[in-house]
């Protein structure tokens, strides 16, 4: 049964309302969040039209004004205080990446910052997983926990006006990569010519919250082909 307890309750406007969990173990607490938007998913609860699970809270958005939010949020309450972790299906994604200046805007930036060579940075970047905490943002936008301490720094003072899809960026204690082509103030150090979002597909995302990420550096020469191969 589940342990975390909802803290508060916000309403937004005529037709959502926000979920805030109480603090608990940043693992155990995105666990039960995206098993509880889950569960809302698979009830048809209400005239729920989205479902936005993000780091510590929950947005639910309905097709129709609600009538009664004290009887909403005691239902809430109940479906809460009654959740039952289910095992998610979690993979592992690995994704190949591409470390250069022609291609990373803020590369060289981020070097001189934080002190590292260019060798420095590809190692402790690429060896370790990364946890998809949640996405949003942008459709598919993923940001991924863990970051090394090393590689800490804060968002940029002025955000770049377009950066392309697939880069990968970095800001606070998190690294985020950019799905689709978007505006932003993360320090990009790398790009991936993997295509993150599909849309012709029947599930344009193919990485999910709770999902895993590892790195796999490879050449600019390698980016060219790869990027070149996936418009073709």
């Amino acid at each position: 049964m589940a342990t975390v307890e909802i803290d508060a309750f916000r309403q937004n406007g005529d037709c959502s309302i926000l979920i805030d969990f109480a603090a608990a173990d940043e693992n155990k607490l995105l666990r039960h969040i995206h098993c509880f938007a889950n569960q809302i998913r698979q009830t048809g609860f209400y005239s729920v039209v989205n479902v936005i699970p993000a780091k510590t809270t929950l947005m639910l958005a309905f097709s129709t004004p609600i009538d009664s939010w004290s009887e909403l949020q005691d239902k809430l309450l109940n479906i809460n205080s009654s959740l039952e972790y289910k095992n998610q299906s979690v993979n592992t994604h690995s994704i190949p990446i591409c470390y250069h200046p022609e291609i990373a805007t803020d590369l060289e930036t981020v070097l001189k910052q934080t002190g590292l060579d260019l060798e420095g940075l590809i190692k402790i970047h690429s060896s370790r997983e990364y946890l998809v905490s949640m996405l949003g943002f942008l459709p598919g936008f993923m940001y991924l926990d863990e970051l090394d301490q090393q590689l800490l720094l804060a968002r940029k003072t002025t955000p770049a006006i377009r950066l392309p899809a697939g880069s990968v960026a970095i800001s606070g204690n998190q690294c985020g990569l950019y799905s689709v082509s978007s505006p932003g103030g993360w320090h990009v150090i790398a790009r991936t010519p993997q295509q993150l979002v599909d849309w012709n597909n029947d599930r344009p995302m193919c990485i999910s919250a709770l999902d895993k990420i590892r790195f796999k550096p490879i050449s600019l020469d390698e980016f060219r082909h790869l990027e070149q191969a996936g418009a073709s």
